[in-house]
This record gives structure tokens, C-alpha cells and sequence, in this order.
């Protein structure tokens, strides 16, 4: 080999490790800026927004005075943001697809991969945390009401306002959304009572 091919591959392979090392500067620096700057809480231990899939994919506690108590001091205010961001939770079309494809998956197969994590377990699971969480968590009022007001699960609803009965004791929002609710079993009672008559009729 000529001493200027010699020159030349030298010259490349240095401008390849410059590269390298550039990107690695530059990929150390991007993640020290993205990085969160305070270490995010924890919920019974682990961080919350994992206890939060953890939850979305096996399912939560119930809101039974006895887990509460027993998850009690395991989450605290500071997490109150991540619990109601988590509010919001909705399953995104690809998080749908793994859904309906888990279903039909046979268990020697599913059992290799992890389970689809649902956003209305979620949704429940950020409601347990701030029911855990008592009286600290009273800023989440007005977004437990919208939840209640805008939920279609039953089972999220009933827990919802189980915790702003816990929470919110003595507040107007709350007496407000409690009235309401049993207005709306009322109408839902009403309307079950005149289908029963219709068909009782029709027979």
C-alpha cells in the first residue's frame, strides 16, 4: 500500500471515530437536557406511571377500606400531576390492535408477550391512587368531576365518586355531582321501570 492510500484510510477512519464521538457528545447532552429534573415518584415503591401500566394491564386494587389502608404512605401529593394526567388515558388504534389481537392469541403464545394494558384500567388506577392519596389530593377535584360527568365505564364512574366522597367531604362541587348522580339513577331506574312496563304490556 502507497503511503498516500496509507494517508487517506488513516484520515477516513479518523473522521469516522470524530463522527462517532461527536454523536455520542451529542446524544449524552440531548438526554441530560430531556431528562426529568427531579426523579419522578414512586406509587407502592415504583414509579407511578409504570404502577399506573402495571395496573392498566392486570388490573388495581379495590377501593375497599382495607386496600386503601394497606397502600396508605405508598403514594403522595407530589404525584398528584402524574394521577391526574393519567385521567385522560385513552387507548391510541395501535394499543387497540394488540388488544383485539391478544384476545385471539392462543395462552402457549400470549404467554410469551406482555398483556395489552388498558387506558379505563388506567383510568381507575389513577382514581385509586388519588383516593389513597385523601384529603392532600382535593385539587383534583374538578377533574374527578369532569371524569364522573364524561366517564362511559360504570366501574370507573362508581369509583369515582366512592373517592370524591373520600376526598372532597364537605365540599359544594362535590355535594353538587353526588345530587346529580342520584338524579341520573333515578332517570335510569325510571327508564328501566317503563321498558319493564312496555314489554309486560306487549306480552
Amino acid at each position: 500500500m502507497s503511503s498516500s492510500a496509507h494517508s487517506g484510510s488513516l484520515r477516513k477512519a479518523h473522521r469516522v471515530i470524530l463522527i462517532v464521538a461527536a454523536s455520542a457528545v451529542f446524544g449524552w447532552i440531548s438526554w441530560c437536557l430531556m431528562r426529568p429534573q427531579t426523579p419522578e415518584p414512586l406509587f407502592g415503591g415504583t414509579p407511578v406511571n409504570l404502577r399506573l401500566r402495571q395496573f392498566g394491564a392486570l388490573g388495581m386494587p379495590s377501593l375497599g377500606a382495607n386496600e386503601v389502608a394497606r397502600w396508605t404512605n405508598s403514594i403522595h401529593s407530589n404525584a398528584i400531576p402524574y394521577l391526574v394526567k393519567a385521567l385522560d388515558e385513552r387507548d391510541a388504534p395501535l394499543r387497540k390492535a394488540y388488544q383485539s389481537l391478544w384476545r385471539i392469541l392462543p395462552s402457549w403464545i400470549s404467554n410469551h408477550f406482555p398483556p395489552p394494558i388498558y387506558a379505563v384500567k388506567m383510568r381507575g388506577a389513577a382514581v385509586f391512587g388519588l383516593s389513597v392519596i385523601g384529603q392532600d389530593a382535593r385539587a383534583a377535584i374538578p377533574q374527578l368531576i369532569r371524569l364522573w360527568k364524561e366517564e362511559k365505564d360504570m366501574g370507573v364512574r362508581i369509583l369515582v365518586l366512592r373517592c370524591l366522597a373520600r376526598i372532597g367531604e364537605q365540599d359544594n362541587r362535590v355535594t353538587s355531582a353526588m345530587i346529580d348522580s342520584q338524579k341520573g339513577c333515578g332517570s335510569i331506574g325510571m327508564a328501566r321501570s317503563r321498558t319493564s312496563r312496555r314489554r309486560a304490556c306487549a306480552d
